[in-house]
């Protein structure tokens, strides 16, 4: 795994997790870590600057990122995936098995904080979204335009904007 050099998107919403490779294929993994989990994983062969002449995204920012944190990601979409019962494709299937994705440890809510990404959400704020995940997933309009938008934060976030707009 040594061979790979971590990126992920800053876009709001959806993330792409690209684990970057001179040598061989690179893995993109497609994670909406706020609603259904991981929606695609595939491999692609060429530089950034491919993937977003490829997406038709020519201003798409990539951030380096630690092959730990690329793994929390994908573990965050593999966990949401399988709560709210996104099926994962075979890529995925094989990538997660060889970067042990299994073995990275997520605690707390299910959704993470849409401000810090880390915080802990509530008990009754992660049962609204896998509510809301489940309804769209069934319905077909999840990651389209028909799709409900909500972002929660956590305590920390939420008293920080608090701070800011009190002051």
């Amino acid at each position: 795994m040594n061979d790979f050099t971590c990126y992920r998107t800053e876009d709001l919403g959806s993330i792409l997790v690209l684990l970057y490779s001179e040598k061989q294929s690179s893995v993109i993994y497609f994670v909406d870590p706020w609603k259904i989990g991981i929606l695609d994983c595939f491999l692609f062969e060429g530089d950034l600057d491919n993937i977003r002449q490829e997406m038709n995204m020519p201003d798409l920012k990539f951030t380096q990122i630690d092959l730990t944190m690329a793994k929390y990601f994908i573990a965050m979409g593999k966990r949401i995936s399988k709560r709210v019962g996104t099926p994962l494709n075979s890529m995925a299937n094989k990538w997660n098995a060889k970067l042990e994705i299994d073995n990275v440890e997520i605690s707390g809510s299910i959704y993470k904080c849409f401000s810090c990404e880390t915080g802990e959400l509530d008990t009754q704020e992660d049962a609204k979204i896998i509510g809301i995940a489940k309804r769209e997933l069934k319905r077909k309009v999840a990651g389209t335009i028909k799709e409900k938008q909500y972002y929660y934060i956590c305590k920390d976030c939420k008293d920080k904007l608090h701070k800011t707009h009190t002051v």
